[in-house]
């Protein structure tokens, strides 16, 4: 098992683990820690195979489950549950990999609790989960708890590679490990990280901001982003075909749903974040600690966020900012987290928002 980034206990956690493993484990923590990097380590060394073969999900003893749509169905646990009876095809033992674990529904809970409670000795299930506080307890007990934290900043930047510019992104993620290797490795997520704090700057600067128009706006680049997403996955499957991994049907349409769903939720948060990103830098703006700044090229825009606003104004605008994020946790309509959002810094340009 690999170091993970900043994550020294679950680290060694993972590594006994790996040598006489238990029958289910729950990585929790928050998102963008690297659990699900580290589970897949993991389920890699279980499974005794190449890493890319986890990666891509074409290894026959491993079975992924993961939303569809905002939640984990209790048919999904039905089908989880039929496929424990198959014996390991290739590897030593049969993984499970259940991703957001914490959206399952009371009843698609209760229907996992059986397989927990008796597996058959030679499956693995690995629960990954953002709100522990969001799991069934009697889930959460009956599983080897591994925690991840938000690694420090000199962790991730490290992990990009180390100088200046990776300090610069490792800061403007703040822990999200996952936002930082996006910001990093691709110039086009860049660009859509500065149109977002643009918009989210134009909302605060600018009398009658079309909040519309930026809803549609981002909307758009949401959609855009699953259509890519899944074009590469179309792309990929026809090649593993080539390669003499071709998927089965179904197996391959599940592929195609979660390659788009991964990504329209990556966009989705990447223009929230990057509202907390420039809001952040104008609460640090009006309490007088410009040096805390992260985007140093809009100090400009900070001062002038931070005079119009003040420092309540803009801890207000931050706080809602925080709120709009922390629901796209929860089952929500992406139209309407935005439009929250951008009427939170519109009102807050007005005087008009209160906690």
């Amino acid at each position: 098992m690999r170091d993970l980034v900043g994550q020294p206990e679950a680290t060694r956690l993972l590594a006994a683990a790996a040598l006489d493993p238990s029958h289910a484990y729950l990585l929790h923590g928050p998102r963008g820690a690297g659990k699900d990097e580290a589970a897949r380590a993991f389920i890699a060394g279980l499974l005794e195979t190449e890493q890319r073969r986890i990666d891509a999900e074409v290894h026959p003893d491993l079975y992924v489950v993961e939303p569809e749509g905002e939640a984990i169905l209790i048919d999904q646990i039905r089908e989880l549950r039929a496929d424990l009876h198959l014996r390991p095809f290739e590897a030593p033992r049969r993984a499970y990999l259940i991703r957001e674990a914490e959206t399952m529904g009371r009843d698609a809970g209760n229907a996992l609790l059986k397989s927990l409670e008796e597996p058959p000795d030679y499956a693995v299930i690995v629960l990954v989960c953002n709100d522990r506080a969001r799991l069934l307890p009697t889930i959460a007990s009956r599983c080897q708890p591994v925690r991840f934290r938000v690694p420090a900043d000199a962790d991730v930047a490290a992990a990009l590679g180390g100088g200046a510019d990776a300090e610069r992104i490792a800061r403007l993620a703040r822990g999200d490990l996952r936002l930082a290797r996006r910001l990093h490795g691709d110039a086009d997520v860049r660009a859509r990280f500065a149109a977002a704090l643009d918009a989210a700057r134009d909302a605060g600067l600018i009398d009658g901001f079309d909040v519309a128009a930026a809803v549609r706006e981002a909307m758009a680049g949401t959609t855009a982003a699953g259509d890519a997403a899944e074009a590469i996955e179309q792309a990929t499957q026809k090649d593993r075909a080539t390669a003499g991994e071709r998927l089965a049907p179904q197996k391959a349409q599940a592929a195609l749903r979660r390659r788009r769903r991964r990504a329209e939720t990556d966009e989705l948060r990447l223009v929230v974040d990057a509202a907390i990103s420039l809001w952040r830098d104008v609460l640090a703006a009006a309490v007088g600690a410009r040096e805390a700044v992260v985007s140093s090229d809009r100090l400009a825009e900070s001062d002038a966020l931070a005079e119009r606003f003040g420092e309540d104004g803009a801890g207000v605008v931050l706080f809602q900012a925080l709120q709009v994020r922390r629901s796209l946790e929860l089952p929500v309509i992406p139209s309407l987290a935005l439009q929250r959002l951008y009427h939170s810094i519109a009102l807050g340009a007005r005087g008009s928002l209160s906690l």
